[in-house]
Parts: C-alpha cells; structure tokens; sequence
C-alpha cells in the first residue's frame, strides 16, 4: 500500500497568476542599457539565482511593442517559469519612455539656445548652492562632488560661449573685408589696404586714378568717385560711431584667443575616459531639463499622464495580474514618486499599485537644494502596499533617505498633507555595501566615482553578474510560488 502510493505521479502545482512590472529608466540611457530587454534578463537571471532548488528555470518569451495610447508604444517582455509541468507565464515587463518628453522641446533648439539655458540654469542655482552648505541630506563628500559637477557644466557654458565668439569673430573680419570695397566687394589689392585703413580712421583718402582699379573723373566730389552717390556727413553718425566702435573692438586676437582654448578643450576631451565623456555629452541638456522638472514643474504634468495611460491600459487588458509593480531607476524613481504622491489626488488605477521600488532615487539631493519639494502631498487608498529603496554608499546621486549617512531605517519619507499628518518612507536595501564614500583619496572625488557608482545597480546587460535585482526578486515573487 505504502509502495503505491509512492509510485503516484507528483501533484502539480496550482496555475500562478501573472504579475505585471512597468519599468520607467533614468535618462542617461547611455551610460548602461536600460531597455526592457536587458532589464528582463537581469530580472530572469535574478529569479534563478534566488529560485529554491534547480529544477525550475526561468525563460524570456520573445518581445512585442504594443500600442497605449496616441503616438506612445510600450514594448514588453515576458518571463516564463519552465518546469515539468510546462512553461508558466510568471510576469510581464513593460517600460516607460518619457526621455524624449522631457528632453525634446530642448533638444531640438539650437546650440546658441542651449548654452542659454544651461547658463541660465547655473545662474539660477547658485543661491541653492550655497544655501545647500548648511543643509543635511547629503554629506560633505557628496557635496563637494556636487558642486565640482556644477563647475563642470560651467566649463561647458563657457566652452560654447568660446565657440560663439570665435564664430562671430571670424564672421566679423569676413563681413568687414567684404563691406570695404567698392560696391560692398572686397578689394583684394595691395595698394587697397592702406585707403581702407584711412577710411576707418575717418582719414581723407586722396583720389587715385589706378590705385583701387576704379578711374575717376575729374572734379567729381569724393563721394560720387567712390560710387557713394551721396555726400559722407548724410549717413547717421550715430550708426557710423557705433559700427567703429565695433570694429575698433579686438576681434582677431579675441577669435585666435578663443581658437586655441577651444582646441585646448577638446585635446583635454581626447584624453577623458570614455565612459566620462559620455557622461559629460549628454548630462547637459538631461541637468536642464531635469532641474526644469523640479523647479518649474516642466513636463511633469504630461509625464505623469504618459504614466497614468499606461497603468490604464495594463489594467484594461483581458489579463488579470495578481499584483502590478513599479520599479524606478535614478530620474525615474523622482516621475514615480510624483505619480505615486502627487499634490492633487492621484487617479484611482494608481490604487492597483502593489509595490513601488526606487533604485538609485535622487530624494536627498532633490530636498537638499528644494527643501519643500516633497512636501503637502497626497496617496492612492492602500496603495502602495509595499516601498523598497535600493541604494549604494558610494553613490552621489542614490538616497538613503536619512539625514546622515548610516545604514539603517529610513528617517524621512514624502510627507502628506496636514489633513493625512503622515510621513511615507520607505524600507531601505543596501545594494554594495562595503567601501564607503569617506574612503575615497580626493582623486576619486575629481574623477566622479561617486556618480560613476550610480550606474552600478543594474550590472552587465546580459544578466551574468550580480544586480540589484537579486535583492528584490524575493520580496517582488512568492518564495512559495514563482521561486520554489
């Protein structure tokens, strides 16, 4: 009796509902591969190195972009559990594309606009600067990393004012040659030079028949033998002293000036780590817009709806999700928390939230230079069940959200408006704890490891080193379901 009962075939277990993840990335997608693709692999090889045992292994389903809403895809990818009993749909990944919302009005404007704005970014910020001296959040060490990169993107206000004024030199010495001959035609003649040079000192030039190539007749006035047709005292002295004043200013040696520190520049470039200068390339125009973002709420507003109409059309689908999580990283967990806490009440498919997940978030750096910024806000009803915030030590940019650098609790959150008098924070997970900020030589400070650490958290986009991922799998996935 006892024989056959052992010899019955394995119960199987019950069919899992699928859960749903909307990924929203961080904005410097050049510095690590933030797609859908690589961030389901890194998720899948996650959810194998955490399963129980090695009977189960987990599989991508091939990926498909789908449409939510007008002119917005999505792409999603698919993870299935692949047993005996079969292959299991175990969640789907979908993403959020905002960059292009937040960067595009930017982006397509010219360079001279550019450098404008970023000017006027550093120049509105530099109270905040000092201000932040006294404010906790970030350390010293942080701090100081944060100002260098603020006189960093200084250099680059000022290396494309440079280009500006060799550019406009340059086209000044042109326009000059072309509007001193005849007919507003360089003369390119020797003999020419020293009458165009008398003429800009304001000189009488005296007639020559043969020196500038014109004949003249004789007794014409000056004028009528310079092909003027008017007497000189007719045109506006006022126009006239402004135009020698702006020639009589120094252009060549300003052009040549700026022509060697642009190529000063861009031999220093050369010689930058790539993986800086990409950093460098792109963090520009992302530093304006983002801080646009905070301080002058751009964008926001459409983001949070490109958000919102996703949510809306995960929940609209004939799936049923047991749960449906957001994962957030680095700018992307600032667009979460203000869709998750916003300062109106938030839409009710936000109530369907399970799980909020913020890695490598901005929090401490947002409320070090705008105090009240995560401040008077509102929730979903229940939701979300669940916050967990990764962060790294050495990471400039990533929030711990305490007042000082310990590992530990969080001791500030997003704090509700009066009528809740409540404080969110989240549950904190350390992610490379070891080396910490203050072990770094003052080089390592120069060189930005500190917002190099920041692109440490997703780890190689094949999935094969460790990630982040594997401290979340087991709190996303039932250790009794998906990982047993």
């Amino acid at each position: 009796m006892i024989e056959a009962m052992n010899n019955q075939p394995e119960a199987k277990p019950a069919a899992m509902a699928r859960d749903a993840i909307i990924f929203i990335p961080g904005l410097s997608s050049g510095l690590v591969d933030q797609s859908v693709d690589a961030i389901s692999r890194r998720i899948r090889s996650a959810l194998d190195r955490n399963a129980q045992t090695g009977k189960a292994r987990f599989v991508l389903q091939e990926g498909q972009d789908e449409d939510y809403a007008e002119d917005r895809k999505t792409r999603l990818r698919t993870i299935l559990r692949r047993d005996a009993s079969g292959d299991t749909p175990l969640v789907d990944i979908y993403e959020l594309k905002y960059a292009e919302t937040l960067t595009k009005t930017l982006a397509e404007s010219s360079p001279l606009g550019q450098i404008v704005s970023l000017g006027r970014v550093l120049a509105g910020d530099f109270v905040k600067l000092l201000a932040s001296v006294r404010r906790r959040g970030k350390s010293l060490q942080q701090k100081l990393q944060l100002w260098w990169l603020s006189f960093i993107m200084l250099l680059v206000t000022l290396y494309g004012v440079l280009l500006l004024v060799a550019a406009f030199g340059a086209g000044l010495q042109v326009w000059s040659e072309l509007s001193s001959g005849p007919g507003g035609m360089a003369v390119s003649t020797p003999a020419a030079a020293p009458e165009r040079k008398a003429a800009a000192e304001g000189n009488a030039v005296p007639a020559s028949g043969d020196s500038t190539g014109i004949k003249t007749q004789e007794g014409a006035p000056p004028a009528q033998a310079h092909g003027a047709g008017k007497p000189p005292d007719a045109k506006d002295p006022g126009a006239q002293s402004w135009m020698q004043k702006i020639k009589a200013l120094p252009w060549d040696k300003w052009s040549q000036w700026s022509q060697w520190i642009v190529v000063i520049f861009a031999a220093l470039a050369g010689l930058t780590k790539k993986q800086v200068k990409d950093m460098l390339g792109s963090a520009a125009a992302e530093y304006v817009c983002a801080r646009d973002y905070i301080a002058i709420a751009g964008r926001k507003a459409a983001i949070a709806g490109q958000l919102a109409a996703l949510l809306e059309h995960i929940v609209e689908k004939d799936l049923t999700y047991r749960k449906i999580h957001i994962v957030s990283y680095s700018f992307g967990s600032l667009v979460a928390i203000d869709s998750m806490f916003p300062n109106i009440p938030p839409g009710k498919r936000f109530e369907q939230i399970d799980t909020l997940v913020t890695i490598g978030c901005p929090f401490d750096l947002v409320r070090t230079y705008w105090p009240a910024y995560f401040k008077d806000r509102m929730k979903p009803d229940r939701a979300p069940k669940k916050w967990m915030n990764v962060y790294s030590p050495l990471d400039v940019l990533g929030s711990n959200f305490r007042d000082d650098q310990k590992h530990g609790n969080a001791g500030v959150g997003v704090e509700l408006t009066e009528a809740a008098a409540k404080t969110v924070k989240p549950v904190n997970l350390c992610f490379g704890r070891g080396m910490e900020l203050p072990d770094l030589a003052p080089a390592d400070l120069i060189f930005m490891v500190g917002f190099r650490a920041h692109t440490s958290y997703l780890g190689d986009p094949e999935g094969t080193s460790i990630s982040c991922f594997d401290l979340l799998v087991p709190h996303l996935f039932d250790s009794e379901g998906a990982l047993r």
